[in-house]
């Protein structure tokens, strides 16, 4: 995929937590609930898909550095409100 990477996943009964590696070194905790990994996918890809995708969206848009080190994949579009709009269309390059 790239060089952001997942260090550890933690599945829990209302979703995932996920330590997350950026290309610049930075490591983020990342939760997602299985609510909005519905929402956004149908389950159409991986909870581990969806983080990257979100990761690497947000590096698009900001650099490492000025990530949060810890938040909820839900609190994305409180800051960028293209993600849900986006997210789709980073996914399905997952794919091809």
């Amino acid at each position: 995929m790239s060089p952001i990477s997942i260090k550890d996943k933690k599945e829990t009964d209302s979703g995932w937590n996920f330590v997350v590696e950026t290309p610049a070194g930075t490591t983020h905790a990342v939760t997602l609930s299985r609510d909005y990994y519905e929402e956004l996918t149908g389950g159409s890809t991986t909870p581990e898909k969806l983080v990257w995708a979100s990761l690497s969206f947000l590096i698009r848009h900001e650099s490492s550095e000025k990530i949060m080190q810890e938040f909820d994949i839900s609190d994305i579009p409180n800051y960028f409100p293209t993600y849900k709009d986006r997210i789709s269309d980073t996914l399905s390059t997952l794919d091809e």
